[in-house]
């Protein structure tokens, strides 16, 4: 096996290794990213009502 070859064939077999741990990671982030955009549209919606009351009361 040349040098390249078995540079490739090592690129490879950690990419293999590390790609499921990397997929898993990513859901992790757009998940979390899915929740904190919830979060804001729920705190978003609150401070509406609560300016809505104000303006209503003024």
């Amino acid at each position: 096996m040349t040098k390249a070859q078995d540079w490739n064939s090592r690129v490879l077999e950690v990419l293999e290794q590390t790609y499921p741990y990397d997929a898993k990671l990513m859901a992790l982030f757009v998940q979390e990213g899915e929740r904190q955009n919830q979060l804001y549209a729920e705190r978003l919606n609150e401070f509406r009502k609560q300016v809505e009351e104000r303006e209503g009361t003024a």
